[in-house]
């Protein structure tokens, strides 16, 4: 892997507000979907696609990293009652041990996305299992209801982006 001189996007959220602005937003989720594209198209899949793992080049680029807990299209296997990733982040069949794929890293791209507009993630808690249950039962408030100056169609995207089932979002 390369090295990439940077800081973490968890990083920079963490200084001020906790989000950016929306053109710097939007660069970044571009810049991670093409990444995502990529690893995709050569049969991998994250898993674990968080703030974290997004590294923010001196020259203003996102790279993915950490692929720890990548596996491979034509390998994947569940871990019955093992959490491989952040639940934050997560999308709702791989925290009930369900197969994860490229829509699960959208869906986890989907959060990163609401969280960077916003200045907070969608599904929030005071425990992971908190967070657990949100991801899988409950709506998160739109975009558009804290950001008024986000483009509805913008909000319909994340929407999209992090529906509960996969069948639901982009493909």
């Amino acid at each position: 892997m390369e090295y990439v001189a940077g800081d973490p996007l968890s990083r920079i959220l963490a200084g001020g507000n906790h989000k950016l602005p929306l053109s710097d937003a939007l660069q970044f989720a571009h810049e991670i979907a093409e990444a995502l594209d990529y690893a995709h198209s050569q049969g991998v899949i994250h898993r674990d696609i968080k703030p974290a793992n997004i590294l923010v080049t001196q020259d203003g680029r996102a790279k993915v990293a950490d692929f720890g807990v990548a596996r491979l299209n034509q390998a994947m296997t569940t871990h019955s009652g093992q959490i491989f990733g952040s639940p934050a982040y997560m999308a709702p069949e791989q925290l009930s041990g369900g197969e994860a794929d490229a829509r699960s890293d959208l869906f986890s791209l989907g959060v990163m996305l609401y969280s960077m507009i916003t200045g907070f993630r969608p599904f929030q808690g005071n425990s992971a299992e908190t967070v657990c249950f949100k991801v899988m039962n409950i709506e998160p408030v739109p975009v558009t209801s804290f950001q008024h100056d986000v483009p509805a169609e913008l909000d319909a995207i994340i929407t999209r982006a992090i529906a509960k089932q996969p069948a639901d979002r982009f493909q």
